[in-house]
């Protein structure tokens, strides 16, 4: 998914239940290296 904050276009991912978690990779990655952790 994708929104636009101030000029500027995030993609976010939206899964599973319960509580937000907010997860940021580092620099020169990208949401899937972080599946593991999402799941």
């Amino acid at each position: 998914m994708e929104a636009c904050v101030n000029g500027i276009k995030l993609h976010y991912v939206d899964e599973g239940s319960g509580l937000p978690l907010i997860v940021l990779h580092g620099l020169g990655l990208a949401v899937h290296s972080m599946e593991s952790v999402i799941h």
